[in-house]
């Protein structure tokens, strides 16, 4: 999937800017900017697109490449929308932009308490819908299971073990006696399902069947009988 930057152009005819581009926004070939077709939570340039009845054309600006990071996207977006506003187009994009459609448009606007009421009970009410939380889960888990997501969480959370103070707060934490209570008693839920018990069965098995792993098991109970006899 290709990153591209597009833009929304004004429909109506009868409008002084008609023909011209008001909003410009980035997002992948296959995903944007049909999130703007009827149906579909609206956002900033909801407003807009409501009065021209809920649909309005779009036209690629550019076609960036599709390993290109979100970051990357994000600084060429806020570029061409430096260079429409410098033309006196993209007014449907928030003033002062930040960082392109990162988040920033949002930051430093000041909302009435009627429309941040609005905007709450419309959140509200788009995830209180089965089939909208059923695409969220399901975009959600698509996400999780990709390889790079995973690796980038791996990465991250053994650096975040190995710091020092992680190490002391995971130490004082399996400590505490209902810690231990509580894994010894989900210890027992487990290895009394019988699907649980032939799993750890066939991975103790492949352990033991690793090149050397008997040699070392065998080092350790040297090991062990030797502290006992020396005690």
């Amino acid at each position: 999937m290709k990153n591209l930057i597009y833009g929304y152009v004004e429909p109506r005819r009868e409008h002084p800017k008609f023909g011209k581009i008001r909003y410009v926004g980035s997002g992948k070939t296959d995903h944007r900017p049909n999130d703007y077709l009827p149906g579909h939570d609206f956002g900033i340039v909801g407003p807009w697109i409501r009065k021209c009845g809920g649909f309005v054309p779009w036209i690629l600006i550019e076609e960036l490449h599709s390993e290109m990071t979100r970051s990357e996207v994000y600084d060429i977006e806020t570029k061409w929308i430096a260079h429409f506003k410098a033309l006196g187009l993209a007014d449907k994009n928030l003033k002062d932009l930040g960082v392109g459609g990162n988040g920033g448009a949002c930051i430093g606007t000041k909302r009435s308490d009627e429309t941040k009421k609005l905007l709450s009970e419309r959140q509200v009410a788009r995830f209180s819908r089965p089939e909208e939380r059923e695409k969220i889960s399901i975009g959600s888990l698509e996400a999780q299971n990709r390889p790079e997501v995973k690796q980038k969480k791996s990465i991250a959370q053994k650096a975040a073990l190995a710091k020092p103070e992680a190490k002391a707060k995971r130490a004082a934490t399996d400590a505490l006696p209902e810690t231990i209570a509580r894994r010894a008693d989900a210890q027992k839920i487990a290895f009394a399902k019988p699907e649980f018990r032939l799993k750890q069965s066939e991975i103790q098995k492949e352990i033991a069947n690793r090149p050397g792993e008997r040699e070392r098991r065998s080092e350790r109970k040297k090991a062990w009988w030797a502290k006992k006899r020396n005690a």
